[in-house]
């Protein structure tokens, strides 16, 4: 008999040990448990702080061009929010971009990143550059028949603008499988009062033409009618003097040209509109001394057809005089 109570008092131990490690394990289990909904609340605030601070801190800094410290303006800045916040385009608002600058915008106790950091490093040593990414949207894989239309259209003096409209093709296209050579080039601006040369540059073009160009009137027979036209122009082999020549004066015409596969690539540059040919040789004229008398000419002449008179005898004398030289 008291070997069954001893038992049934050590099960009653054993029992109580058991049911006060579950009832432990309960309460610690409860405390992790609300521990746990405490941590994801502070987390769930802490997430709405932060992100309503970015927020805050991204709306403000869209707002920024209208602050007054700001000294740009407001039309000519570009939100590109990262890794810097703004590109400003000095001179948009007048259609004529003169600076470009970039800015990043700071509050409060906010620090530059590391992208900042490099991003102003590659702006202040001069790593920034420009490039024209043409997109093909045509769809079509390029075949041979399309490539000799190409070239036909070529021969018949277009461009290689022109081309590409037609043909609803990229110019980077077309040049992978046509040298741009054998395109003509016209572009430029029309009103040439507006093209005024510095004295530099005037002094500059003006020893060009004396060297590596020519100063002619042609005369031109069309439909049974006689036209004489002045025209300058500049050939020679170096790219890098014609493209001066276009960006100083970008009125007229430009074309590179090839007499055969033995031969290098010749860029002309050449200009016979009467009103450009008279505004340009009245800027040139002080500077140019091979070819001075040649341009006196040509500009008396070009400042008699400017009226657009009847073709007479006139013309002739201009010709002929010329000729003489």
């Amino acid at each position: 008999m008291l070997g069954i109570v001893i038992a049934l008092f050590l099960a009653f131990l054993l029992i109580a040990f058991l049911a006060v490690g579950w009832i432990r394990e309960v309460i610690r289990s409860k405390q992790i448990e609300l521990k746990h909904s405490q941590d994801i609340k502070d987390q769930r605030a802490d997430a709405v702080k932060r992100s309503r601070s970015v927020i805050e801190g991204q709306v403000a800094e869209q707002l920024v061009p209208h602050f007054p410290e700001w000294k740009y303006t407001p039309s000519e800045a570009r939100f590109l929010a990262s890794p810097l916040d703004y590109v400003i385009f000095e001179g948009l608002s007048n259609d004529e971009i003169k600076n470009i600058k970039f800015v990043e915008v700071k509050t409060g106790q906010s620090k530059s990143g590391k992208r900042q950091i490099s991003a102003r490093k590659a702006i202040e040593e001069g790593r920034v550059g420009y490039e024209l990414l043409e997109l093909d949207m045509n769809g079509k894989p390029v075949n041979q028949e399309e490539i000799e239309m190409w070239i036909d259209a070529a021969k018949n003096g277009k461009t290689i603008s022109e081309v590409a409209s037609e043909f609803n093709r990229s110019t980077a296209t077309i040049c992978k499988y046509v040298p741009s050579g054998i395109f003509g080039c016209r572009g430029g601006l029309r009103d040439s009062d507006k093209v005024v040369l510095s004295p530099s540059d005037a002094a500059y073009l003006a020893g060009i033409i004396d060297g590596e160009g020519s100063i002619s009137l042609l005369k031109i027979v069309r439909n049974n009618k006689t036209f004489i036209s002045p025209v300058i122009t500049i050939t020679n082999t170096d790219k890098k003097l014609v493209d001066w020549v276009v960006s100083v004066y970008p009125n007229g015409v430009w074309r590179v040209r090839q007499r055969d596969a033995t031969h290098k690539l010749v860029n002309e540059w050449a200009l016979n509109k009467i009103s450009d040919v008279a505004h340009l040789l009245s800027q040139l004229l002080p500077y140019l001394t091979i070819k001075k008398d040649k341009a006196k000419i040509v500009l008396e002449f070009c400042e008699y057809r400017k009226n657009k008179r009847p073709y007479s005898d006139k013309e002739a004398e201009f010709f002929d005089a010329f000729k003489k030289l």
